[in-house]
């Protein structure tokens, strides 16, 4: 990550203000330098132009830190560039990146200008990653910039009333009204001897020679073509499968190999090499990433995986006076922290050889509001709410300090302070607009089906440019690191707009048999065949980040947050409203089919489990689920609710084992079955082990019969019984 200003400007150029000079070395702390250029009118009337430039350099390429701006000696052109050029013309840049672009650059210097500006055009259009430059050509006289096609760097740009100075930065320093972000559409040249009465105008060109406008975002064309009749169910042999892990690897060998070693931060576990970490929530998409990460480091690599909670106003307003919200009670509860914790488990038992680092980031209200002011200004022209809530989890995600948790660590008991060296992050960002992530992504199928989800993913994919990336690259980049986005790989994101829609999320058939949402269905397959099943199985949400100022502003103290996608409550039962809305709640985000129903039990049976199970399972909850006094849940105690149910379900066997009373033969097979399979036995399980079950497994399960499960046959038969257990928790 590098930070990069020029002033453009017909009068005199003075030097850039002290604070500005400061972003931009907290971006690139490892080298600041600038350079200055005149540029000649072309006759007496015409002034002179002057351009100071000012960079600033986070090295992570090559085997020394190449110097910045970079000049040619000959013809005095400069490259301020800023960002990570993967490949070049199709092939992998070796080394530094910037010095390897300069050089193509300057390959050619043409004495016609419009060959010149051909040659700059068709290097610029080779390159593949995310970058934003500006390049002073001093043979054509004439400096371009520009973002990469899908905006995922910060360029800022700022022109006075008249015309007559330009500046260009990474970031704005103040939210001094004028500045405005580079669009991602083109490539932009401001030739500097053609200024009409002493203003600069700037051209554009398309990313594409061609001209061609059916490319989603200058990459490919999108597959819009609806499945024939007989295809297949998205399943774990569909081809796409293995293809998409093979992409998103590729993308990860890019973004984590070679990464030069950071200087090492005194403290705990200082000896340890790290030199990535993954913003991680706990979902899908970061989880994911992580695993095949693991498959593609070193192994004598750790990985950190930092997870941001905060402390709500609310909480903050009734904590006892001299407290420092710093307790970790209160951050245990945010669904982000449940759901880290969780993948946390999972990456420990799948990659047990991979030293992982949980870095629990605990955010008190008072310390949000005393780095406000800053985020502001760092994430300057934007300037919403959302935007502030989002830009302060990146923020102190990106500082990297927290409660280190590694294998061994007893939940939350008390962990040493520590600080990721990482200079690298990854992000899941794109996985939702390429996969079909979306709750709008499954609405629009249910309304126009193939044809309007794949007009939504097209929309969605198209418009990647016009995100807040830029956003996010001016908070990461604030503590001297650099995000970088696997999912966004160009090749990865040409795969995903080619492949057909019902081969990344398949809303015509819920219910899978393996009990695999839709949406994304893909990325969840694969995530199960990686052996995390928990996280094939998480339910999209919304961060829980975005809420920490909207609970300061509720005066009443009611929580201000409805169930997503949930109606009100008409139940008969209004004293009991927690009783419904929790029914209600798990029954829409588990999505459970009744399997008792479906599979040939006597209607007797199912009767007398209901009667038999629930009084004693509920028991169960009651006893083993942490929840406030009172009937209405918060938002937080009903994704707990659920969060846990999970767990139970498939790590713990006891619950099922107390289910083996209820009377009902398959339940007592299940409770069998279930206690072997969460023992990890699944690969060596032999049915015959068990005769009284090889005749229930065909009538029962619909998984045939055999010498041996595999392993694929082993999942489906755990996710029918936790299906079983979940009907039992749910009131009636």
């Amino acid at each position: 990550m590098c930070g990069i200003h020029a002033i453009i400007s017909s009068r005199d150029v003075q030097e850039i203000p002290h604070s500005l000079k400061q972003s931009l070395s907290n971006r690139g702390p490892d080298y600041l330098g600038q350079a200055t250029r005149t540029v000649s009118g072309e006759s007496q009337i015409d002034g002179d132009i002057s351009l100071f430039f000012t960079s600033t350099v986070l090295a992570l390429r090559g085997d020394h830190i190449a110097q910045q701006p970079i000049e040619h000696a000959d013809t005095g052109s400069i490259l301020c560039w800023n960002g990570e050029a993967w490949k070049l013309a199709g092939q992998p840049v070796n080394g530094n990146d910037g010095e390897a672009i300069f050089a193509q650059l300057m390959s050619a210097s043409l004495a016609d200008t419009q060959f010149q500006k051909n040659h700059v055009l068709q290097v610029l259009r080779s390159i593949q990653g995310p970058f934003a430059f500006l390049f002073y050509d001093a043979v054509g006289k004439c400096l371009y910039f520009g973002r990469d096609r899908l905006g995922r760097r910060s360029l800022l740009t700022k022109r006075a009333a008249d015309g007559s100075t330009v500046i260009f930065s990474s970031i704005a320093g103040s939210s001094e009204p004028g500045w405005k972000e580079v669009d991602a559409d083109g490539i932009f040249s401001v030739h500097l001897t053609a200024s009409e009465n002493g203003s600069l105008n700037a051209m554009r060109d398309d990313w594409l020679a061609s001209g061609e406008t059916d490319l989603v975002s200058s990459i490919g064309r999108f597959n819009m073509s609806p499945p024939e009749g007989g295809e297949a169910i998205l399943d774990f042999n569909t081809p796409s499968v293995k293809l998409v892990q093979d992409y998103l690897t590729r993308a990860l060998e890019l973004r984590v190999l070679n990464v030069p070693e950071p200087p090492r931060i005194p403290g705990p576990l200082a000896d340890i090499d790290v030199r990535v970490a993954v913003l991680f929530s706990g979902g899908l998409d970061c989880t994911l990433m992580a695993r095949l990460a693991h498959d593609v480091l070193p192994a004598s690599q750790g990985i950190d995986l930092i997870n941001v909670a905060f402390q709500s106003a609310r909480d903050a307003a009734g904590q006892p006076d001299g407290s420092d919200g710093k307790s970790s009670q209160a951050y245990e509860a945010c669904p982000d922290r449940i759901t880290g914790r969780q993948a946390f488990a999972e990456l420990k038992t799948a990659c047990p050889s991979r030293w992982w680092r949980f870095i629990a980031v605990n955010i008190p209200f008072a310390e949000t509001m005393a780095h406000r002011s800053r985020v502001v200004s760092l994430m300057y022209p934007h300037n919403t709410e959302m935007d502030l809530s989002i830009s302060l989890a990146l923020y102190f995600a990106s500082r990297g300090i927290g409660d280190g948790y590694v294998a061994g660590s007893s939940g939350i008991t008390p962990a040493p302070s520590v600080t990721t060296p990482a200079r690298v992050l990854l992000s899941g960002l794109g996985a939702d607009e390429l996969f079909g992530g979306y709750s709008r992504h499954e609405a629009a199928f249910k309304r126009t089906g193939y044809a309007g989800l794949a007009d939504e993913l097209k929309l969605d994919v198209s418009r990647i440019g016009q995100r807040n990336l830029g956003r996010d690259d001016r908070i990461l980049s604030h503590w001297g690191k650099e995000v970088r986005f696997p999912f966004l790989d160009e090749d990865l994101i040409k795969f995903a707009i080619e492949c057909p829609v019902w081969h990344k999320c398949d809303f015509a058939y819920p219910f899978h048999p393996a009990v695999i949402d839709p949406a994304k269905r893909l990325l969840r397959l694969l995530a199960d065949q990686l052996n995390l099943p928990l996280t094939a199985r998480e339910k999209k949400r919304a961060s829980s980040i975005a809420h920490v100022f909207d609970k300061a502003r509720e005066p009443t103290g009611k929580s201000s947050f409805n169930l997503p996608g949930s109606p009100k409550c008409r139940c008969r039962r209004r004293s009991e409203p927690a009783a419904c809305n929790t029914s209600r709640y798990v029954t829409e985000h588990l999505r459970m089919p009744d399997c008792m129903g479906q599979q040939g039990i006597a209607s007797k049976d199912k009767a007398k489990g209901f009667k038999a199970a629930r009084g004693e399972v509920q028991g169960l909850i009651a006893r083993d689920i942490t929840r406030p006094s009172g009937s209405v849940w918060s938002w937080r105690y009903l994704h707990s609710f659920h969060q846990m149910l999970t767990h139970q379900a498939l790590r713990v066997p006891e619950r099922i084992e107390r289910a083996d009373r209820v009377g009902g033969t398959s339940f007592r097979l299940a409770a069998c079955e279930c206690r072997v399979f969460t023992c990890r036995h699944a690969e060596a399980l032999d049915v015959g082990v068990w005769p009284r079950f090889v005749d229930n497994v065909r009538t029962w399960t619909g998984i045939p019969a055999g010498p041996r499960w595999g392993l694929v046959e082993a999942r489906l038969f755990l996710n029918r019984c936790r299906a079983i257990l979940t009907i039992l928790i749910i009131p009636t």
